[in-house]
């Protein structure tokens, strides 16, 4: 299931975007420590294509997705 999330992200002068830190509904802020690989892939669990950023989040790698104009990361539920 899509969750959509609010982004802090950082875009250079050529456009390319890099996520910082995302906040969940519990007012949590989560920073991403590193983005490993970006690429363009359609949400496995959703099917629509967009950007599929890999990124290290409190030690863990994870998935974030931009499509069109939102940020998402895939959770059960």
């Amino acid at each position: 299931m899509k969750h959509y999330v609010d982004m802090l992200v950082r875009v250079d002068v050529n456009g390319r975007m890099r996520p910082l830190r995302f906040l969940w509904d519990n007012g949590k802020e989560y920073k991403i420590e590193r983005v490993l690989s970006v690429c363009k892939a359609a949400s496995l669990k959703e099917g629509r294509e967009g950007l599929r950023y890999t990124c290290q989040i409190c030690n863990k790698v994870r998935f974030l997705y931009y499509e069109g104009d939102r940020w998402f990361v895939e959770c059960d539920g």
